[in-house]
Formats: C-alpha cells, sequence, structure tokens
C-alpha cells in the first residue's frame, strides 16, 4: 500500500488495494480487506477504470464477506463478480473464486451447490496449466466431502492437497490443508 501510495498511479494502488490486500483474507481481516476494496472502487470510479470497480473492488468485497459471516450474500457476490471478470476473456483466478463461492454456500448450508462448484473447479486445474491456488481447491473441496460426512474421500483429497502443496513449496497452502486434515482427523478419534 504505502509503495503504491507514493508512486501516486491510481491503477497501481487500486491493484494492491485489491489483489495485495488478498492477505487479509488469509489473515482473517476481512474488515481490513472491506476497507481496501472501498477505497479500489472509489479510485476506479474516479478514473474510469471499470475492472477495478465493477470486478477487482467488488471480487475483494465477496471475500470480506465470506469472511464476515455473510456467507449466502458473500456467495451472491462472488458469482457476479467472477462472471463479470469471466466476461472479459479473463481466466485465470477464476476456479480460485469459484472455491471461495463454494466455501460460501457450504457455511451457509448448501452442500449440494457447493459440492458442484468445488468439484468443477478441481477437474477444470486439473486438466489445465493454472496451478497457483490448486492446493486450496483441494482443501476446500476435502472440508466440504468431510461436511458431507465421506471422511474417507476427504481425507485422501486433503493429502492430495497437502502434496501438491509440497510439490509447489508453497508453506501457506500446505498448513491449511494440513491443519484441515488434522481437524477431520481429530473427529474420527484419531488424536495421535
Amino acid at each position: 500500500d504505502e509503495h503504491a501510495r507514493r508512486r501516486n498511479h491510481a491503477f497501481d494502488l487500486a491493484m494492491a488495494l485489491t489483489l495485495g490486500a488478498q492477505v487479509f483474507d488469509l489473515r482473517c481481516e476481512p474488515e481490513k480487506l472491506l476497507d481496501r476494496a472501498e477505497e479500489a472502487e472509489r479510485i476506479g470510479r474516479e478514473h474510469g477504470v471499470a475492472l477495478l470497480w465493477e470486478m477487482m473492488a467488488e471480487i475483494s468485497r465477496g471475500d470480506a464477506m465470506l469472511r464476515a459471516g455473510e456467507h449466502l450474500a458473500a456467495a451472491d457476490q462472488l458469482r457476479r463478480a467472477t462472471s463479470r471478470l469471466a466476461a472479459t476473456g479473463h481466466r485465470v483466478w477464476i476456479c480460485y473464486l469459484t472455491s471461495l463461492r463454494a466455501e460460501s454456500l457450504a457455511l451457509a448450508g448448501d452442500l449440494e451447490g457447493a459440492e458442484a462448484l468445488i468439484d468443477g473447479c478441481a477437474a477444470e486445474m486439473a486438466e489445465t496449466e493454472e496451478r497457483a491456488h490448486y492446493a486450496e481447491v483441494l482443501r476446500i473441496r476435502g472440508w466440504i466431502l468431510s461436511l458431507q460426512g465421506r471422511m474417507e474421500q476427504a481425507e485422501k483429497t486433503l493429502r492430495d492437497a497437502i502434496e501438491v502443496a509440497q510439490t509447489q513449496k508453497a508453506r501457506g497452502w500446505e498448513l491449511r490443508a494440513a491443519t484441515t486434515l488434522a481437524r477431520l482427523l481429530i473427529q474420527r478419534g484419531e488424536h495421535r
């Protein structure tokens, strides 16, 4: 944020406030993410850059809503913003954003809808070259499977997520998948 503000370039600042601010998603600080989304929206509108206010700020807003517990609203927000982004021909990041929507639906109790979305994401990522969020998509898929009581399938998927993360040396994704797997094992009474 500081570097982008010093440069005083609207597009750079708005990108830092959206893509760069995703760290607040990982830190579970939705209010900071939402503040940045609102600033990015204002900048995008002031400078007439629809990508910033119609898509990037809206994606960050949906992500913040998810982390703030507004699950159905987040799912709808993410659906609209992701559809707008996909309509531009953009393909990278779409599966990850769709997986966040699946997470929102699962938290709202729509496990069937969540499963349909996450299975589509995992299948698409397995067939394409987009791998930046693959371990996290698998983790969310494993978590959804565990919510459905499909523990063996969930465990395998979570172990796959850990393997992908290790192969990529993506320690953050590895830790998230390992933590989710640990919770599943504890649920089954396998504390050791």
